[in-house]
């Protein structure tokens, strides 16, 4: 099965690869930006809740705990592939 570059490239030529790489710099330009952000205003976060508290303060850190710690719970006893 091509993969969505191939198929842009039998179909529109050089532009359709050109475009779908386009898409994709968009977004690692973006999220470089928001990397130095963040590390404005939480220099020493690692982790997204610790990005929460330093932003939002304690009561804003407890609600997003309890969905993130299912989520480990659940990745670390998942079956594997």
């Amino acid at each position: 099965m091509p993969n969505a570059d191939f198929t842009l490239r039998l179909l529109q030529g050089i532009a359709g690869p050109f475009w779908y790489a386009a898409g994709a710099t968009i977004q690692i330009l973006l999220f470089g930006v928001l990397a130095v952000e963040i590390k404005r205003k939480a220099p020493s976060a690692h982790t997204v809740l610790e990005i929460v508290k330093a932003r939002w303060g304690r009561t804003a850190h407890k609600v997003p705990t309890p969905h993130n710690c299912i989520s480990i719970v659940t990745a670390r006893y998942s079956p594997s592939h």
